[in-house]
């Protein structure tokens, strides 16, 4: 389900603690096609403390129910699959070596 206005990439690392991490290019507000930035300043640090502040209470509010997740099992098989897959570049990067060195 997609919502209109903040685009967000939403992560949950092993402590199984919530991530937000807002879309890079994301503009919020009106359209940014012909605008003028406002320099750090008092103003834009009380603003960017209201959304920090504003993003702490979400994670704080949705936190619990990240917590009685059964997580680890699912990260513990993405490492397996992670190292495998380290172990299958190490192996190409040798056959390509010793191609390379022949």
């Amino acid at each position: 389900m997609e919502s209109e206005g903040v685009r967000l990439r939403i992560y949950v690392n092993k402590r199984k603690e919530l991530i937000l991490a807002p879309e890079y290019f994301e503009k919020y507000g009106g359209v940014s096609n012909e605008t003028i930035q406002i320099k750090d300043g008092e103003f834009t640090a009380e603003i960017e403390k209201e959304v920090n502040e504003a993003m702490q209470e979400i994670i704080e509010r949705w936190q619990p129910k990240i917590k009685e997740l059964p997580l680890e099992a699912l990260f513990a098989e993405r490492q397996r699959q992670v190292k495998n897959f380290s172990d299958f570049e190490t192996v190409l990067t040798e056959l390509v070596e010793e191609e390379y060195g022949k």
